[in-house]
C-alpha cells in the first residue's frame, strides 16, 4: 500500500520540487529530487531495521522522527543556496548579460 501510494504521489512531489527552478536547470533538479527519492527508499528500511534492532521498534520510529526533523530543518538552508532568490537572480542575469535587470 505504501508504494502504491508513493507512486501516485511522486509526480506531484517532482512537479513541487521543480516548480520555482529555473528551466535551465528543471532537468538537473529533477535529477536530484528523483536520486534522493530512491536513496531513501533503499536506505530506509536499513536504518529502521537498525534501529530497530538497537533500541526496539519505538525507538527506531523515534529515530525515523528524529531524521526527518534534522532534514527539515536542513532542507531550507540547502534550497537557499541551490536555487537563488528572484531578486538575487535577477542580478545574476545583469551580470552575466551586462546588461541592467528590467
Amino acid at each position: 500500500m505504501a508504494a502504491v501510494g508513493t507512486a501516485v504521489l511522486f509526480p506531484t512531489v517532482l512537479a513541487l520540487a521543480t516548480a520555482n527552478v529555473p528551466a535551465a536547470a528543471r532537468g538537473a533538479a529533477t535529477s536530484v529530487v528523483s536520486t534522493l527519492a530512491y536513496l531513501g527508499y533503499l536506505a530506509g528500511p536499513v536504518y529502521v531495521g537498525h534501529w530497530a534492532q538497537a533500541t526496539g521498534l519505538p525507538g527506531a520510529m523515534l529515530a525515523v522522527a528524529a531524521l526527518a526533523a534534522a532534514l527539515a530543518l536542513l532542507a531550507w538552508p540547502a534550497l537557499r543556496a541551490v536555487v537563488p532568490s528572484p531578486a538575487r537572480r535577477g542580478t545574476a542575469e545583469a551580470r552575466a548579460t551586462g546588461r541592467p535587470h528590467t
